[in-house]
């Protein structure tokens, strides 16, 4: 058996602490407690206590845990890295503030002796030496990556010669007073305020690849949804702007053509791309007229629009060519656009051209033809979504990815049909909105026809004021599941409404699921989604949903 810990359901705001939390769980012995996340409010002061570990006649340990690259001061303070840069920061401050509250907040609330406990610092991502010692920090209270294989091990020895046993009725007390602690469980929005430190470090291990890349002219990152293949994208044309090319960025749809610029309008000017285009938009570009009566023939986009442009390119000055060309869901480029390509960079044979796309695709291995057959790396951790969306969205592929273990509340089902499906998912709108969900963190998804909302303000702003109303952060947004890829929001309520291409069910549904980095809503009959997702993807959704209701 493994140690106990309250709250029972657990939702941590920092992937640092879930990394600590299972050491703790899976090294203590099955007496020991676990309480995790605790906040008390005590003699003027607001507590926020990482993890209490209660061990029966070992002791009291307060641990403070602190994520990210660690580097030690001279002094008792250390240095914590995260994308902005080194600053200071003192967890031991900190943690003794936190074992002294507790120690007199717990003894006030009962007349048995005084409760005692010891201090300890956790750093999961770094490593200090074993050398370290400070005056008021002795090494054993720092446990760092490498002591967490024997974290339970350290917490006893720290606790050896504290004058302070507890009793097993000193554990049910504490149980007793922590477990009806309401202010114990962290609530969504703790999550989602801390979400965006949590996926700063992990994107930064994500692009460290670029720097073993540095030297290659052509290579393509693969990865499922969720891996943070965009983010990659953009700071590799970041680094070659800065490097003094050139340089095109190319993606598929117009919503994430849009999203892609407004991450660079954030950057300095001299960091930007010449042009950030989807495949369609080169067209006008370079002076090719689309045929509106075409324009819903797939042959026209895969082969009547590449071989023109192809053609253009032939054409095109030195001055109008590129020394590196990025592509963004390059899954979706039929190969002919691959010509085009090519015939942009202004070296055809030597240019550079860095492709990102999704693994489950396939679609570098079985077009030859593709010129980055030379390098392929994979991306294999989903950074988007929370740990019950990324389950659920790893039934939908072969080669699912390894969860950065960011928790979540669990997806809800909403029965309904083909019908029915927008009308509940409006519901449902309303009562996110009750629970406090700010509109902007929402979004609703069809699969079939597009919901009356999108229509609407399609009609009224045109296709850039709709897309511009995503970015504007005021209010609900309506999308397709189709229109909404490389998009996220922090909700997705997702109306299964009948299939716009049937043939293409699973993709979409799969598509749509992890669109959503917290909350996920499925407003859908039990058979439409067993047909696109499969049985243990159903039913996998009806206990995570049942879970929720509880």
């Amino acid at each position: 058996m493994t140690a106990r810990h309250f709250p029972a359901e657990l939702l941590f705001a920092d992937v640092s602490e879930r990394i600590v939390f299972d050491e703790l769980k899976k090294r203590l012995p099955s007496e020991a407690v676990i309480f995790c996340n605790e906040r008390l409010s005590d003699s003027g002061q607001e507590l926020e206590i990482d993890f209490i570990v209660a061990w029966p006649g070992v002791g009291v340990a307060v641990l403070e845990v602190k994520g990210g690259q660690i580097r030690s001061n001279e002094d008792s303070t250390f240095k914590q890295g995260d994308a902005r840069g080194w600053h200071d920061i003192d967890p031991m401050t900190q943690v003794r503030k936190n074992m002294y509250g507790l120690n007199g907040y717990i003894s006030r609330l009962w007349s048995r002796r005084a409760l005692s406990s010891k201090a300890l610092i956790v750093f999961p991502h770094a490593e200090i030496p074993s050398s370290y010692s400070r005056p008021d920090i002795p090494r054993e209270i720092v446990v760092d990556k490498v002591d967490l294989v024997s974290i339970a091990d350290r917490i006893q020895t720290v606790l050896r010669n504290h004058h302070y046993r507890p009793e097993q009725i000193d554990i049910d007390i504490l149980i007793q007073k922590f477990s009806g602690h309401s202010a114990a469980q962290v609530s969504l929005l703790d999550v989602r305020k801390n979400r965006e430190k949590a996926l700063v470090q992990l994107t930064e291990d994500q692009l460290a690849i670029l720097a073993t890349l540095r030297r290659s002219k052509r290579f393509a990152i693969l990865g499922a949804a969720g891996c943070g293949k965009t983010f990659v994208a953009i700071e590799q044309a970041r680094h070659r702007v800065l490097a003094g090319d050139r340089v095109l960025f190319l993606c598929y749809n117009r919503g994430l053509a849009a999203y892609i610029n407004k991450r660079f309008e954030a950057l300095p000017e001299s960091e930007r791309p010449e042009a950030i285009k989807t495949l369609h938009a080169l067209g006008p570009k370079w002076g090719y007229q689309i045929d509106g009566d075409q324009t819903s023939m797939r042959e026209y986009w895969d082969e009547v629009v590449p071989a023109a442009l192809a053609q253009l390119a032939t054409n095109l000055q030195e001055d109008e060519k590129y020394d590196t060309i990025i592509i963004d869901e390059a899954q979706d480029f039929h190969p002919d656009w691959w010509k085009v390509v090519t015939g942009a960079l202004k070296d055809s044979e030597a240019g550079r051209i860095y492709a990102f796309g999704d693994l489950e695709q396939g679609v570098f291995h079985s077009h030859p033809d593709i010129p980055l057959s030379l390098c392929e790396i994979v991306l294999d951790k989903n950074i988007r979504n929370s740990l019950p969306i990324a389950e659920l969205a790893a039934l939908c592929i072969q080669d699912s990815p390894e969860s950065a273990g960011l928790d979540g509340p669990p997806v809800r089902l909403v029965s309904a049909t083909d019908e029915t499906a927008t009308a509940l998912a409006d519901q449902q709108v309303v009562a996110l909105i009750s629970e406090g969900w700010s509109p902007a963190d929402i979004c609703v998804l069809t699969t079939g026809d597009s919901h009356p909302k999108k229509k609407s303000t399609e009609t009224v702003q045109g296709s850039v004021g709709y897309r511009e109303s995503f970015f504007s952060g005021q209010d609900v947004f309506y999308g397709h599941a189709l229109g909404f890829k490389g998009l996220e929001r922090s909700a997705i309520v997702l109306a299964i409404n009948g299939w716009k291409h049937p043939d293409q069910k699973k993709e979409m549904l799969y598509s749509a699921v992890t669109r959503a980095r917290d909350l996920l809503i499925i407003c859908a009959e039990e058979e439409t989604l067993k047909q696109a997702g499969g049985r243990e993807f159903v039913k996998l959704v009806k206990r995570r949903s049942e879970l929720a209701a509880q």
